[in-house]
């Protein structure tokens, strides 16, 4: 007997009903690309260029890739620095 699938709720429909310009109000940056953040970085402006990007909280992101560098082994730290050669730098 297959599976029956539960109704989907209110909120659920209402993130499936959004527009794709509601869509791309969500994230602010608005040129889809992403690229390091001069303005409000700590150290080279990936986290915050990532923040950006995503519309995340830079705060979050920052304590995200701390946690994710120690469970890691650092290997997170060299994506960190990849990206700080490879990203362009906002302008």
């Amino acid at each position: 007997m297959p599976e029956t699938i539960p109704e989907a709720t209110e909120n659920s429909n209402k993130i499936d009903n959004l527009t794709h310009e509601q869509m791309r109000a969500r994230r602010p940056n608005v040129s889809g690309r992403l690229m390091l953040n001069k303005e409000t970085n700590i150290f080279a402006g990936v986290l915050a260029g990532i923040a950006d990007y995503t519309g995340a909280n830079p705060k979050a992101v920052r304590i995200i890739f701390v946690i994710a560098t120690i469970l890691s082994g650092g290997i997170a730290a060299i994506g960190y620095i990849l990206l700080w050669l490879l990203l362009p730098a906002q302008t």
